[in-house]
């Protein structure tokens, strides 16, 4: 029986090998032990008196200018010593500091699947992590406030402020079965600081939901949110094709009443601002019918000038990539494009390691790496794969969707973790974004096929 590989859509498949999730606390290390460096304890510090790392960034007309982090001077012995990661973890939401010159990760979902069962079990957990560029390591940062465990939630980086900001999501325990509790909360993270803050919303407050997807408009100094699911039951899909966008200084959402044509209703599709030509662009997702394909391949320009949206592509038969879900899509204002990485496709192969980059200028696609090529092969079950399956891209990550992948401001990109099919990953590459070349700073432990970690023995794909 060969099992149609779309039909996997919505979680890794389990592993029958490798290192299982470590520790309740979301850490691994090198040597099996849980770092945490705890700002609960020290309260932060004075970020002008208390020393610490800040680079040279400055946002023209900033409200908050980067400051010296106390916390993250402390971290500067652990990160110093042997590699850490978090767990393993797909469906957190990351962004990228540049004061500190640092990826902020929270949440996600870090339960390893048992076979197969990905619509079983969650782990959603509630843990900050920081990743230091000029170390190529991880640290976990622990706060006295800090939003409840999720996973699913919406993202973004407030460049004037020097904030993440976190919407929505969803959250069950892991012992209990139904539906899930969704959220329509709003959170920040100063990154001078190291503390999280719930936000008052005011105005037309966005409804909960998760799967999601959320930006910062710098022009205009505001977030904009589209999309998402608003069904607690993780068997259905409802869909959204609303947008808002919440004006930071004042705490007020205003829902966003487009005129023409508007992109369908869409969950698990990817969203980025461009600052070249002030827009928000949108790829990809899924409809109610998601669970099975086919998935959205069209690309959406939304206007912040107006407020109008545009269709800038839609799927052809041609040089383009396949509809998908859950991908890595990053603005790359300086070549006037945006790169595409991975997601959960529709065809056979199912989770990609694809590089795609979309010109602004001519609307069009063209393929950086092939990645994995699905050989043609067949699987018995949805875990039961022959080590045959794929042709591999030794020199790309493995194949995934629910990635972290961030752009910063050394020229590169940061991907860490997400959900493959062979579990939740934990390694960390780098993408040098002017020439495609990817770079790993932390292998795997867990989730990637077999034949990816050096065995010779490998009789099926995760195994």
């Amino acid at each position: 029986m060969n099992i149609h590989r779309a039909a996997l859509a919505f979680g890794a498949i389990a592993s029958l090998f490798g290192a299982t999730a470590c520790g309740g606390d979301g850490a691994t290390t090198n040597n099996g032990q849980v770092v945490i460096i705890d700002n609960a304890d020290t309260g932060g510090g004075d970020a002008d008196t208390g020393g610490g790392y800040v680079s040279g960034y400055v946002f023209e007309g900033e409200e908050v200018a980067c400051a010296a982090n106390p916390s993250f001077e402390e971290a500067a012995a652990v990160l110093g010593g042997g590699k850490i990661n978090p767990t393993g973890r797909g469906e957190q939401g990351s962004v990228y500091d540049p004061c500190h010159e640092r990826v902020i990760l929270f949440g996600g979902n870090d339960k390893q699947p048992a076979q197969c069962d990905s619509f079983g079990d969650k782990n959603y957990i509630g843990d900050t992590w920081s990743y230091s560029l000029e170390f190529d390591n991880w640290y976990r940062v622990r706060t006295e406030d800090a939003p409840s465990a999720r996973g699913r939630h919406a993202y973004a980086f407030d460049l004037s402020r020097k904030q993440l900001f976190i919407f929505g999501g969803r959250y069950r325990d892991p012992s209990s079965s139904g539906n899930y509790e969704t959220f329509n909360d709003l959170w920040s993270f100063d990154v001078n600081t190291d503390t999280w803050a719930q936000v008052e919303q005011k105005g037309d407050i966005p409804s909960a939901r998760f799967n999601t997807a959320m930006a910062y408009d710098e022009e205009n100094d505001r977030l904009v949110l589209f999309g998402g699911n608003s069904n607690p039951n993780g068997l259905n899909l409802t869909p959204l094709r609303d947008a808002f966008v919440f004006d930071i200084a004042t705490s007020t959402w205003n829902r966003v009443v487009a005129t023409g044509e508007v992109p369908q209703a869409r969950l698990y599709h990817s969203m980025t601002y461009d600052s070249s030509q002030d827009q928000m662009l949108v790829f990809g997702g899924g409809a109610e019918d998601a669970f099975f394909g086919a998935f959205y391949a069209d690309v959406w320009a939304l206007d912040m000038e107006d407020l109008t949206w545009e269709r800038r592509w839609q799927s052809f038969a041609g040089a383009e990539p396949r509809g998908r879900i859950n991908p890595g899509w990053m603005a790359d204002p300086e070549r006037g494009r945006v790169l595409l990485f991975g997601g959960h496709d529709d065809t056979a192969l199912g989770n990609a390691n694809d590089l795609w980059s979309f010109d602004l200028t001519s609307n069009e696609w063209t393929q950086l790496r092939a990645g994995d090529v699905h050989t043609g092969q067949g699987c018995n079950s949805f875990c039961s794969c022959p080590e045959t399956f794929v042709t591999y891209d030794e020199a790309s990550p493995e194949r995934r969707q629910y990635p972290t992948f961030v752009p910063t401001t050394d020229g590169e990109a940061l991907l860490f973790g997400g959900t493959g099919d062979c579990g939740y990953m934990d390694d960390t590459w780098t993408l040098d974004v002017a020439g495609g070349t990817w770079t790993e700073e932390h292998a795997a432990e867990q989730g990637i096929a077999c034949a990816r970690t050096g065995r010779e023995d490998c009789e099926e794909l995760c195994y």
